[in-house]
């Protein structure tokens, strides 16, 4: 399959390069990217779609999301701590989880989203027979220590039920077998002043203290932590998720300290989180979370150039996936965002990044490519 003419290519490479009225082959056998230049080599029976009027962009990858949440939409929920306490009932009910997660995958497959890695599918028939294209790197939703370890990537609910020894124990488990752990932690002021008055110091501190912060781990909002926690979590070489979005709509009150990880090289992706508070669509949540910081800091060191490398570069790093790039030779899934709208104009090179963040909507992306295979979505 070629790719014919696309008007921009964003290869997200070290050089942050972006190629214009260019053609993309892709050998869908290999499911590589094998040539991109100005005329292609084709074959006779190669499959040419017209791209003059598409950006295309590494696909996007959400890192953390509770399908199961798309139940709880128009519920009466009162707080952060009011949402998971439903979000536990829910989840006692496969039944309803399983439709959740059926709504929810049709809602994510129809934002440009290539993969995701929710945070409570674990039954491998049920991925089978999803009827979804959208690559899924799940694990199971732990409220308790797991009688074994599973999935590529799994969830643990909170420290509030979780003990700090037993997410431990988990997260030596998980790094034996290349496992990722994530977990929401240091969310709401008061679940961080409780917690250190029973253990004598603050959330992430203690996970410090005890040896259970690795670099399999993904720490997620981090609206309350302190300055020498965001040491710890850097020298332990830990992910950090944001979800600007939930932060604010759950009044959370906090801010994740993110010029200050950006500091430190902290490795930083973008979940959409609860399906209460979005529509799972990445490249607004890169908005919100630009105008999240420059709000709270007043200040415009994070540019949309950030927060897009947060959003493509940094949700792959987040999962251990490497080359998250448009070059010949990679593995890649692509989505295509249709920019011939007049809300792109004008359009170059120089500000095409900032369009599509600022200006997109879930409806601008046509195409997905997973894989190597093609898949319309609008």
């Amino acid at each position: 399959m070629i790719l014919k003419k696309c008007r921009f290519i964003i290869t997200q490479d070290e050089e942050r390069r972006i190629l214009e009225n260019v053609d993309l082959k892709i050998n869908e056998e290999k499911h590589i990217i094998e040539e991109i230049g100005a005329e292609v080599t084709r074959e006779s029976s190669e499959e040419i779609m017209d791209c003059s009027k598409y950006a295309v962009i590494p696909g996007i990858i959400n890192p953390h999301i509770h399908l199961f949440t798309v139940s709880m939409r128009g519920m009466d929920v009162t707080s952060w701590e009011d949402l998971w306490y439903k979000a536990h009932n829910l989840v006692e009910y496969p039944s309803i989880l399983e439709e959740s997660w059926r709504k929810s995958l049709n809602i994510i497959s129809s934002t440009g989203t290539t993969l995701i890695a929710p945070t409570e599918i674990s039954y491998e028939e049920f991925i089978k027979q999803a009827n979804t294209f959208v690559d899924i790197v799940g694990g199971p939703f732990v409220f308790s220590m797991p009688v074994k370890v599973s999935g590529k990537t799994i969830h643990v609910s909170s420290l509030s039920d979780v003990k700090p020894e037993i997410f431990k124990e988990v997260v030596d488990e998980a790094y034996k077998e290349n496992i990722n752990v994530s977990i929401h932690v240091s969310n709401t002021r008061d679940e961080v002043f409780e917690f250190k008055k029973v253990y004598g110091k603050f959330p992430v501190e203690y996970l410090d203290y005890i040896g259970a912060l690795r670099e399999n781990v993904i720490l997620v909002g981090l609206e309350w932590i302190t300055n020498w926690e965001l040491k710890a979590i850097s020298n332990a070489g830990c992910k950090v998720v944001l979800i600007p979005s939930c932060s604010m709509y759950y009044a959370l009150g906090g801010l994740p300290p993110i010029i200050e990880f950006m500091k430190e090289n902290t490795t930083l992706g973008i979940g959409s989180c609860s399906l209460t508070c979005n529509n799972g669509f990445l490249l607004q949540e890169a908005k919100t979370l630009l105008y999240y910081v420059r709000s709270s800091y007043w200040s415009f060191k994070v540019t949309v150039q950030h927060v897009f490398d947060i959003m493509t570069l940094g949700n792959a790093a987040v999962l251990n996936i490497k080359n998250w790039k448009i070059a010949e030779g990679l593995k890649v899934n692509l989505t295509l965002i249709n920019i011939e709208n007049t809300k792109f104009i004008p359009l170059s090179k120089k500000n095409i990044v900032q369009n599509i963040v600022m200006y997109s909507e879930p409806y601008d992306v046509k195409h997905i490519i997973i894989k190597g295979k093609k898949y319309t979505i609008h």
